[in-house]
């Protein structure tokens, strides 16, 4: 009895834990390319356990599409996402990964350029991209 109850505790574990990954995966996005797009933002949802980038952009043909952008939660508040990184009206330029199935309206985000030129990482794994690319100089070993 003790081993039926401790393999069904262990295959119940397992089986949240794959559903945890598989959620949490990018398997609906296009890793590999990066789509950059300049727009207004219309609603800027910040919430876990992802936010929500709504931008109002215009295509080769000059018709008005609306963009949506999945990005980090409450979580990203360290890197700088944070509740009022991104205001309804700000004119920006959004980086982010493709979804598969929609393309041109749906993506993954990875980084959003303000006009004042405040870059807002909307992903933790991308941090690091920005952080290697800092053009500063350091006047000592311990860094800027």
């Amino acid at each position: 009895m003790r081993r039926r109850t401790s393999l069904s505790i262990s295959s119940t574990l397992l089986w949240v834990a794959t559903g945890a990954i598989a959620h949490h995966g990018s398997a609906p996005f296009d890793g590999d390319r990066r789509v950059t797009v300049e727009g207004v933002i219309t609603k800027f949802e910040y919430r876990n356990p992802h936010s929500f980038i709504y931008l109002r952009a215009t295509d080769s043909e000059g018709d008005q599409i609306d963009v949506t952008i999945e990005a980090a939660g409450a979580t990203g508040s360290y890197y700088g996402l944070i509740a009022d990184a991104l205001i309804p009206g700000d004119a920006v330029t959004a980086v982010f990964n493709p979804s598969w199935r929609r393309p041109d309206e749906w993506g993954l985000g990875v980084e959003v350029f303000k006009q004042d030129g405040t870059v807002v990482p909307l992903s933790g794994r991308y941090v690091r991209d920005l952080d290697q690319s800092s053009t500063g100089v350091a006047t000592s070993i311990a860094g800027i």
